[in-house]
């Protein structure tokens, strides 16, 4: 049932679907955020490790903080205030490999957002903490009463991969709002083994009568 799923999986990639979520909960846990007290235990209103992107254009007077009375599955989030400009927040690099491929699903809601956009980032990472990929989810703006769910991957990681990043950004292009807020939350990290997925399709285009053959190697 698992390798099915893994190989719906990779089938959906090849012909450029996005990730169904049963697909994700079949594959292995790796990395999750809900931001409650346990990921904040030094009380500072922010997760533990976490690291803020400082430098032009990303002043600190944007807050960043976890908010404490609002959350998908328990009380807490991550929350972006909005106030005219960028602001990034990444996760300490966790460990991983270049055997295996990888999804994310995260969850963003967003209030009286006009030019502003939430959106989560993948980074790959070399052995000496070096961005070597980047993968962006689908931009979230507006105002939404319900968790919006966007999904990365599966994401290949190249062979000298050796860490992955998660990042909460608020971003904008020349049009700016001064108001507004994001929630980031249940961020989830999975992997699954990297198929070499092997298929007779072609064939198919010249012999309609061929059956069209699928195989999978791990």
């Amino acid at each position: 049932m698992i390798l099915s799923s893994f190989l719906t999986c990779y089938l959906a990639l090849l012909a450029g679907l996005p990730v169904e979520g049963h697909l994700v909960e079949d594959t292995l846990p790796i990395l999750s955020y809900s931001f409650e007290t346990d990921q904040d235990l030094d009380f500072d209103d922010l997760p533990d490790d976490w690291s803020r992107r400082k430098g032009q254009g990303y002043p600190q007077y944007v807050e960043v903080s976890i908010d404490r009375n609002q959350g998908r599955s328990g009380q807490q989030s991550l929350h972006f205030g909005v106030n005219g400009g960028h602001a990034t927040i990444y996760s300490p690099p966790e460990k991983i490999d270049a055997d295996h491929a990888y999804v994310f699903r995260g969850y963003i809601k967003t209030q009286k957002l006009k030019h502003d956009a939430a959106l989560i980032s993948i980074s790959f990472l070399d052995h000496k903490r070096q961005r070597v990929q980047q993968f962006v989810s689908r931009p979230v703006s507006g105002t939404h009463k319900n968790w919006i769910e966007v999904t990365l991957g599966p994401m290949t990681p190249k062979p000298n991969v050796r860490f992955i990043v998660i990042g909460c950004h608020v971003a904008h292009n020349s049009q700016k709002d001064i108001s507004g807020d994001i929630w980031f939350d249940d961020l989830w990290v999975g992997s699954l083994p990297q198929l070499d997925i092997l298929n007779n399709y072609h064939r198919h285009f010249v012999d309609h009568s061929a059956q069209i053959r699928v195989s999978s190697r791990i």
